[in-house]
């Protein structure tokens, strides 16, 4: 009986010392299969990303310059310029309307004067 023991654990060491390669070898595949799989979705993105850099330094290449200091100050002369002259544009239409008040006003008093006075 203890041959056949010995004989049955020979065995076993035989068997698992074939097959073990053959694991080893299967799980090694499969990692490599899972890691070329995350390689693959790894490379799209980066793809995408690269399409999407792209695109951004296309528009910033087409956007206008910035705005040097002294076109800024121009700028703000410019529309200081446009409320003074809105100003002054408002303050004329005041003052016609004033005089064309006053015209109506003269009109209507002399003929209102002649009308009464005895000459």
């Amino acid at each position: 009986m203890r041959i056949t023991l010995r004989i049955g654990i020979a065995s076993a060491v035989v068997a698992v010392s074939a097959g073990m390669p053959w694991a080893l070898h299967r799980h090694a595949q499969l990692e490599l299969r899972a890691s070329r799989d995350a390689l693959a979705q790894q490379a799209s993105r980066l793809s995408l990303l690269v399409q999407e850099n792209q695109h951004l330094a296309d528009l910033v290449a087409n956007a206008s310059p910035p705005v040097t200091e002294e076109q800024l100050r121009e700028l703000l002369r410019l529309r200081n310029e446009k409320r003074w002259l809105a100003e002054q544009t408002n303050r004329l239409e005041r003052l016609l309307e004033e005089e064309n008040q006053q015209n109506t006003r003269l009109a209507f008093g002399t003929s209102v004067s002649s009308q009464l006075s005895p000459d």
